[in-house]
């Protein structure tokens, strides 16, 4: 895939399994940010949360069944086949070297991104990427603001696009109220979690026998 105006949203976690709480929102940001793609990525040793239950190679794969109808995302296995913590700036440094003239733009959730100076090499980070934070409806921005915020923040998907990296734009998300977690504990009690998984993504579960008890 390659996009118009070469600015391509990352998405990042354990996808342990990929849900549909991981599709809803970072399609809202696709379109309101008029990202040209969205890359998945799948993360080998979390920095920040435990490991995950099932092998990288179930984990990628049920992400690049959940992504096979989505025309303008992709599967990136680029974590997985590196060893140690699986640290965003590392995987950006990488991507870059890969394609050094795309742009990034990082989709993180507000919560998550407000830590951002807990993040391994944040700083460069944040100068090398743009930001997209998903937020909810009513929400409000606690204060005060990290400064390295306050002097980032842009406020349309025109505006961003000015900058070739370093800029944070807030983008309102519906909510999905599941969680991988909470997917796992309802399979390994013998429950149908397909209502809650992206097509495909409960065949495979069960035909590897993942989560189960």
């Amino acid at each position: 895939m390659h996009a118009s105006d070469n600015l391509c949203g990352l998405f990042g976690g354990t996808f342990d399994p990929i849900h549909r709480g991981h599709l809803a929102p970072v399609k809202e940001a696709f379109r309101a940010a008029a990202l040209g793609e969205v890359t998945y990525i799948p993360a080998a040793v979390p920095p920040h949360r435990p490991p995950p239950v099932a092998a990288a190679n179930h984990r990628f794969e049920m992400t690049r069944i959940a992504l096979a109808d989505e025309p303008h995302f992709e599967a990136d296995d680029i974590e997985l086949k590196r060893r140690g913590p699986s640290y965003t700036f590392d995987t950006l440094q990488s991507l870059r070297r890969q394609n050094p003239h795309r742009r990034y733009a990082l989709i993180v959730g507000l919560d998550a991104l407000l830590g951002l100076a807990t993040w391994h090499r944040w700083q460069a980070l944040q100068q090398g990427v743009h930001l997209i934070a998903l937020t909810r409806a009513g929400w409000q921005m606690p204060q005060p603001l990290p400064s390295w915020w306050q002097s980032a923040r842009v406020e349309s998907s025109a505006e961003l696009r000015r900058f070739a990296a370093g800029k944070i734009i807030c983008i309102e998300a519906a909510p999905v109220s599941i969680s991988g977690a909470g997917v796992r504990e309802h399979i390994a009690a013998g429950g149908d979690a397909s209502d809650l998984l992206p097509d495909g993504v409960w065949d495979y579960i069960r035909k590897h026998n993942l989560y189960g008890k």
